[in-house]
């Protein structure tokens, strides 16, 4: 192939990789990249899914967070005052 150089052969062979579902860490352990966000810096893009996934995580994270009981404060502070002996929980 002329005209190719051998850091586009790099870049092909990473690519590859990534099409062939190889994960980021063998991917940078193959490129001989010194951490895994030069990898991502480098080709994060290629990688599958990344933008559901942390979608995924933050509607999951909400709908948690949405459905989780919420505790009744006043009674916390009625139950607090009567501990401590006051009369007024409101301070």
């Amino acid at each position: 192939m002329p005209g190719t150089r051998f850091h586009d052969l790099r870049h092909v062979f990473a690519s590859q990789l990534i099409a062939n579902g190889e994960t980021a860490a063998y991917v940078r352990d193959q490129m001989g990249h010194s951490s895994i966000k030069v990898t991502f810096d480098t080709y994060g893009h290629l990688f599958p899914g990344r933008g559901k996934e942390a979608s995924d995580r933050y509607e999951k994270a909400m709908h948690d967070a949405r459905d989780k009981p919420t505790p009744d404060v006043s009674k916390m502070l009625a139950i607090e005052g009567e501990e401590k002996g006051d009369s007024d929980a409101t301070n």
